[in-house]
């Protein structure tokens, strides 16, 4: 079979194709090296998984920077207004209109330019069910292949207020992330949850 390795600086991942490397990606190229070329060695699997990684940061690519950079501008202006259309706000509210804007910037920002200083955090006041999720997951609709490992929008649970190290694991591999209730937030005091949101 053909592979298609290379390295995604969005994720920090081996990927081959769609799909991130991992134990059972080594256990059939393994099998693969032993029925072809009789190839028998019990560290076949650590060799494998490093020598693919080399390979694959010779090709290292940012799938949501390529997304960005193939947009191309219609001329018609609508990102000042998307907390009005989408989210039916007030077309009188300037202050929405204007925390909408400056999020979605710092969205691309802290894309095209990691760690770039972006201390705006959207916060949705509605009823359940009415599509919050929904929505913030449809930011992320078709920006990488359906099939994809590589996964841009998460609501997995985090926790502030005992150890914020697996939050920014999380946050780290995604694009966007919701927290529902702000349920990250209710165990952590002030001074812990504008350190988290001010981090670069």
């Amino acid at each position: 079979p053909a592979f298609d390795l290379w390295w995604c600086d969005w994720s920090h991942k081996l990927m081959d194709g769609a799909h991130q490397v991992d134990d059972e990606w080594a256990l059939g190229v393994r099998r693969l090296m032993e029925d072809t070329y009789d190839w028998y060695w019990a560290g076949a699997g650590a060799l494998m998984t490093s020598a693919a990684t080399t390979v694959a940061k010779e090709r290292r690519r940012n799938p949501v920077v390529e997304y960005l950079e193939g947009l191309s501008w219609d001329g018609t202006v609508r990102l000042p207004r998307w907390p009005e259309r989408v989210l039916a706000q007030a077309k009188d509210d300037e202050l929405a209109a204007e925390y909408g804007l400056r999020w979605a910037i710092g969205l691309v920002a802290r894309a095209v330019e990691p760690g770039v200083k972006n201390d705006v955090m959207m916060l949705l006041l509605g009823k359940q069910g009415i599509g919050k999720s929904r929505m913030w997951a449809a930011w992320m609709d078709g920006i990488v292949p359906e099939e994809s490992d590589i996964e841009l929008f998460s609501d997995t649970p985090v926790d502030l207020g005992k150890d914020a190290k697996d939050a920014y694991i999380v946050y780290r591999t995604c694009w966007l992330h919701e927290d529902a209730e702000l349920m990250a937030h209710r165990s952590a005091g002030p001074a812990a949850r504008k350190a988290f949101l001010s981090s670069r």
